[in-house]
């Protein structure tokens, strides 16, 4: 188990005010696949979604997930068929004994929001009966509880979610011995933690998102590991993500996190260029490599004599340095301009791969395939490649 705190990254968002404010409304969706057979229905309201979950439930579908963002509520819910009964509280001072009523029953939280409804700040709670949830805990602290928190992880309490409300942190954990989840990290950052989330997902024993949320200016992300979820991939959008979400219905994905936030970005996107304006597909990271950075990478480029597959290992070297060395991204534009300074189709295939985790709009890498040759095992790579971001 490990904590990662938004503290230690400190001195990266200090430089990063050079840049310039800037705020961008945006959307955050996980989709996981592991619960087939379940479908799936979602909505967005400006109050909180009391009728639209009355509606719901009537419709035969229990509440998966209530989060709030830029004042906005997102809500999605599934019919699925493990569940016995549900019921949904809002009140504005957190509803503690009727949980603990509820919890008498037999019911457990699943899901707790806190954001504005009607003029006033409220608490959403979702309680569920037949849940593999055997004993809950609510923790909370000023900030984030890190010390009770990791006490109850170590005697196999999961977290289940996270609410940010009335200058209050609180964590819902659980414990049960059907609770499909070995182990749980957990990351709190100012930037959306994309390195840490890649490397725990794309590791041997990958891990997958349990939660994630942008709550009072920082980021909230929870990466379990052996849970019920055997697939997953996240999006992180300017418009609505409707056909991601549509595409992964289709493909046997659900939503299992979905929330509008106001980012409040520090970083170069105050100055993303004209074509990237409209850009409504997925984004890879908040920062793209400034001009003048990428010009010194063109330039070195450029002054390599060395021809054949030794110059392209030579450009891919310098490449390569230099984006570890940024830790951000490029526009597919600005990988546009390299690609073909690469003799081989092989080593442009290669540029690309490593490009990949560092593409800002990466929705439009897809177009890359018409910079690659005829070769049959090159196109399958590209193909591959396109479709393990899906995955």
């Amino acid at each position: 188990m490990k904590f990662y705190c938004w503290k230690k990254i400190a001195f990266g968002l200090l430089f990063g005010l050079a840049y310039g404010l800037t705020t961008a409304q945006m959307y955050v969706a996980v989709l996981s696949k592991g619960n087939a057979g379940y479908r799936q229905v979602y909505s967005i309201q400006e109050q909180f979604p009391e009728e639209k979950i009355k509606e719901y439930h009537k419709d035969g579908y229990f509440v998966d997930d209530i989060s709030y963002g830029s004042e906005i509520w997102t809500i999605t819910a599934s019919d699925r068929k493990d569940y016995f009964d549900q019921v949904v509280i809002s009140s504005e001072e957190f509803p503690k004994a009727e949980i603990e009523a509820k919890a008498a029953e037999g019911y457990y939280v699943t899901d707790l929001t806190y954001g504005k409804s009607l003029g006033t700040r409220v608490w959403g709670v979702v309680l569920v009966k037949g849940t593999p949830i055997e004993s809950q805990r609510i923790i909370e602290g000023e900030s984030f509880p890190f010390d009770e928190v990791y006490d109850l992880l170590l005697n196999d309490f999961r977290i289940i979610d996270i609410a940010v409300g009335k200058e209050t942190v609180k964590v819902i954990m659980a414990k049960g011995r059907k609770l499909k989840m070995i182990s749980q990290d957990i990351v709190i950052t100012e930037d959306l933690p994309g390195d840490i989330i890649k490397e725990k997902t794309q590791s041997e024993n990958p891990s997958v998102i349990t939660h994630i949320s942008y709550q009072d200016n920082k980021w909230y992300v929870v990466l379990g590991f052996g849970t019920e979820h055997n697939s997953q991939y996240y999006t992180v959008q300017k418009a609505m993500p409707t056909n991601t979400i549509q595409q992964g219905w289709e493909e046997g994905y659900i939503v299992t996190q979905f929330q509008k936030f106001m980012y409040r970005n520090e970083r170069v996107n105050a100055t993303l260029p004209a074509y990237l304006a409209e850009y409504t597909g997925r984004i890879r990271c908040n920062d793209i490599l400034s001009d003048r950075t990428f010009n010194k990478i063109a330039n070195g480029i450029s002054n390599i004599t060395v021809s054949g597959l030794e110059g392209d290992q030579m450009k891919l070297k310098i490449v390569n340095d230099w984006m570890y060395k940024e830790n951000i991204c490029m526009s597919t534009e600005q990988i546009a301009k390299l690609i073909n300074t690469f003799e081989y189709d092989d080593s442009r295939m290669d540029f690309l791969e490593m490009m990949y985790a560092h593409a800002y709009d990466i929705d439009n890498y897809s177009f890359f395939e018409d910079a690659l040759g005829d070769d049959v095992e090159v196109k399958k790579r590209f193909k591959k490649l396109i479709k393990s971001g899906k995955e």
